[in-house]
């Protein structure tokens, strides 16, 4: 009130004869200190916006955890990819699948595997040997410090070689939703 009385004061000293305006100043600041004392949020208002944000966290957490579990499965596909082509050359060349000490020599990322990588805990690879025999190159994903989607799971490209050339499929025990396109697709 101090403040109205100073400011109608000042009103009134240039305005002797205007009782209304000082009643309509005195209006207008009384409405801009109600506006001024009121700064916070209401508990309704609160509570809506805090309702808000966890149905948006509910839907959009899942996809995030997807989007993490897919990106670290992608450094794994990264890696084997082009072991798959040095397989398939080495094939080509000696007649029979590679060891995992020769797909090293070939392809020096993947003897570079255990301390380059922060999910892959291990590589491996299998063959039958046979003409058509079958080849396959896994990895096993780390148990800690990596998506729980994955965590522990083995991913495995595997193909045979015949005279129309080779067939790469990509099977894992990692859920479909949860794996990049590019291993679903092959």
């Amino acid at each position: 009130m101090i403040i109205i009385n100073k400011i109608s004061h000042i009103h009134y000293a240039y305005f002797p004869h205007s009782k209304l305006a000082e009643v309509e100043l005195e209006s207008l600041l009384i409405n801009h200190l109600k506006y001024i004392i009121h700064k916070g949020f209401s508990l309704i208002e609160l509570v809506i916006s805090l309702g808000i944000v966890s149905v948006l966290i509910m839907v959009a957490e899942p996809q995030y955890n997807n989007y993490v579990a897919k990106a670290q499965v992608i450094e794994a596909v990264n890696i084997i990819t082009g072991a798959r082509v040095a397989v398939i050359e080495h094939k080509a060349t000696h007649g029979r699948w590679p060891t995992i000490q020769e797909l090293t020599q070939i392809y020096p990322l993947v003897s570079n595997i255990y301390a380059k990588t922060k999910y892959i805990q291990e590589l491996y690879n299998s063959s039958d040997n046979g003409i058509n025999g079958k080849y396959s190159i896994s990895v096993v994903f780390k148990t800690e410090n990596i998506s729980s989607l994955i965590a522990g799971n083995e991913l495995h490209f595997s193909t045979s070689f015949n005279s129309s050339g080779s067939n790469w499929v990509c099977e894992s025990e990692i859920r479909q939703d949860a794996l990049p396109s590019s291993c679903i697709g092959i």
